[in-house]
């Protein structure tokens, strides 16, 4: 097989079922699929290309596997599986916190998606679920600060009310502050 550099690259073969993996064209991508189980590896450019770009979506949607792919029946069981290029383990990683697909992640090569969890990705990007997963974790973020906000403006109103610096408080200060805020309170 050779790559885009024009270099042989290795054969890739299915983290799940160990068949080799054929070269298949969808949109402007070549994506690896397995006619086994019905898996695909996608490299990471390519996976970045086909979330930020709405044609290689539609490509991805129009894909049908292999008639050789069988599948298998339901999901198949969560391991952890070798990335096909590395052999490394890889991570699990579900994709936009709230779209249900978790997909198995080699940071430095791309990504194993199972049978139908590509067009899965893609289906919920159509349908705006990445921007509301983005507008979710900004909400989730804003909660955060506006905790953290409060949690200072207790720390400071604390200190205050012990005569206390809250400027520099670490967490072992802390908690002498509220011992001696306790003492006091049950003289």
């Amino acid at each position: 097989m050779v790559d885009t550099q024009g270099t042989i690259a290795p054969e890739l073969s299915c983290p799940r079922c160990v068949c080799p993996l054929e070269a298949r064209a969808v949109g402007s991508h070549t994506l690896h699929t397995c006619g086994g189980c019905g898996g695909l590896w996608v490299d990471r450019d390519s996976f970045q290309d086909i979330c930020s770009r709405e044609e290689e979506q539609e490509a991805v949607l129009g894909y049908t596997l292999p008639d050789s792919a069988t599948g298998v029946e339901g999901k198949p069981p969560r391991t952890y599986s070798p990335c096909p290029v590395c052999g490394k383990l890889m991570n699990h990683k579900q994709f936009a916190s709230s779209s249900g697909v978790v997909l198995d992640w080699c940071r430095e090569h791309g990504s194993w998606f199972d049978r139908q969890e590509l067009h899965r990705v893609a289906s919920f990007i159509r349908g705006g679920g990445l921007r509301r997963a983005r507008e979710l974790e900004k909400e989730r973020l804003k909660a955060q600060e506006s905790d953290l906000r409060m949690r200072k403006a207790q720390s400071a109103a604390l200190s205050l009310r012990l005569g206390t610096d809250s400027s520099g408080l670490d967490e072992g200060r802390s908690s002498d502050i509220l011992v001696k805020f306790l003492t006091r309170m049950f003289r």
